[in-house]
């Protein structure tokens, strides 16, 4: 599997914790910048809340939209932004 998303999959997508829409940032986009190095190591790119507030990693092509996955972008952290 390429570690590229089908953005027609993508737009199907909602936040579990908030339900808005997600976008997809591919690659180390500055969204990752608040966290640690070894952390991001692996992730292929972001899923954005639509708020903008928080997003979660895409590791190898595969989303992984679980509660404690959830960042902020105001620190980075886990949890609910």
């Amino acid at each position: 599997m390429e570690d590229a998303l089908d953005m027609q999959f993508v737009r199907t997508l909602r936040c579990p914790a908030s339900g808005q829409t997600l976008s997809f940032f591919p690659g180390q986009s500055p969204f990752l910048a608040t966290l640690p190095a070894r952390e991001t190591a692996d992730w292929t790119g972001v899923l954005v809340c639509a708020d903008g507030l928080s997003f979660y990693p895409v590791r190898g092509g595969v989303p992984v939209l679980l509660p404690e996955e959830l960042r902020s972008v105001r620190d980075g952290a886990s949890g609910e932004a």
